[in-house]
């Protein structure tokens, strides 16, 4: 059985990207990747502030569309 933890979660959708732009240079990607890492890994108040807090970048940013997410620290 596999036990589930409520972590904290965050999606968005890059408009117009399609299943291979993750993997090209300088896609639009990298910025808030890296942001999740350095806030969920090494809790960095900076890049927290992308994801999370009084108002968050990601669901500002009109590149991108479907933001959602939970137990954010």
């Amino acid at each position: 059985m596999v036990q589930r933890r409520a972590g904290p979660a965050a999606k968005a959708t890059l408009i117009g990207a399609d299943h291979n732009t993750i993997q090209t240079a300088n896609n639009g990607y990298q910025g808030y990747y890296v942001a999740w890492f350095k806030y969920t890994l090494e809790g960095d108040s900076y890049a927290r502030g992308a994801f999370a807090g009084a108002s968050p970048e990601v669901p500002t940013n009109t590149a991108w569309q479907n933001w959602a997410a939970k137990n954010l620290p």
